[in-house]
């Protein structure tokens, strides 16, 4: 805060500033950073009523994971480990109680190209239904003695705090949060809370004097160096944010936080979140289902013939 105050003043006032005697600049200095208490506090609390006003969570949770996308291939091996397991599992099974009625396919069809087909056709069917199984259905349903739901939503508890792990650590860091405040879509809002609240600070700091600052440089003048201030502090306001110790600090309040919002999430909300990150891919899975099936086929004439 001295040095944004002092190259303020120095650029919009140097002759003023520099007519000030030390020990008087020394007084502004300190009645200004008696101020920084208050401007902190009007800050934070200015951010933390609005924070759904200046920040889209989701949206950035959006672009961060489509800007790395190493952090989507983090989340689903921390979170969706057991289902991996699941898939690898049923496929093996599933696969090979459809493979039987290709015993008497063949006999009926003896062409080259019966058995990469169905094979096609299997790959791509387990791949499907394994990815319909952990995601659907998202209600408890009976079936006789048996209950079925989605895989995920099973134990949403336990993927919400892994969820939140991840979250905590590489997504919504304070780091994260302040830079998305700062140059975000909705910055220009972040910066009119900062700026409002460091006006009245300027004022404060001059106190008593300001008649007297307002009659020596004008009120336009003054008004114009007081909004320069207001300026420059918007970025060295949130500049702790990207300080590591306190983000560590912090990291354990976000992670509850996330765990618990997730927890509570409706289980629409909850398969939507989770599912998003690999809903545009999910056909990818399908599709080597399915390559693999005609590779498959094609090997086994090459082994045993046709």
């Amino acid at each position: 805060m001295r040095e944004l105050f002092e190259r303020t003043m120095e650029r919009d006032h140097p002759e003023v500033w520099r007519d000030l005697t030390p020990r008087l600049r020394e007084t502004f200095h300190a009645r200004v950073e008696e101020q920084l208490a208050q401007v902190v506090d009007d800050i934070t609390v200015q951010i933390r009523d609005h924070i759904d006003e200046l920040i889209d969570i989701k949206m950035l949770v959006v672009r961060l994971s489509e800007e790395n996308p190493e952090l989507t291939n983090r989340l689903f091996h921390e979170v969706g480990q057991r289902e991996f397991r699941f898939m690898i599992r049923f496929g093996f099974v599933f696969a090979f109680v459809m493979g039987i009625p290709l015993i008497p396919l063949m006999e009926l069809i003896p062409t080259w190209w019966m058995l990469p087909l169905a094979q096609a056709v299997i790959g791509y069917a387990t791949n499907w239904v394994g990815i319909w199984m952990i995601y659907e259905p998202r209600g408890p349903k009976k079936i006789g003695p048996f209950k079925l739901q989605g895989l995920f939503l099973r134990r949403q508890q336990e993927a919400a705090k892994a969820y939140g792990d991840v979250m905590a650590e590489d997504v919504l860091t304070l780091e994260n949060l302040g830079y998305e405040l700062l140059y975000g879509p909705k910055a220009d809002r972040t910066r009119e809370l900062i700026e409002a609240a460091v006006r009245p600070a300027v004022d404060r700091a001059v106190g008593a004097a300001q008649p007297a600052v307002r009659a020596a440089v004008g009120s336009r003048e003054y008004e114009r160096t007081r909004e320069s201030v207001a300026d420059e502090a918007v970025e060295p306001a949130l500049a702790p944010l990207a300080d590591p110790e306190f983000n560590r600090e912090r990291a354990d309040r976000i992670r509850e936080l996330v765990a618990e919002r997730m927890s509570n999430m409706p289980t629409e909300d909850f398969v939507e979140t989770m599912r998003s990150a690999t809903r545009e891919d999910e056909w990818m899975l399908v599709a080597h289902g399915a390559l693999f099936g005609i590779v498959g086929g094609l090997l086994h004439y090459v082994v045993f013939g046709l």
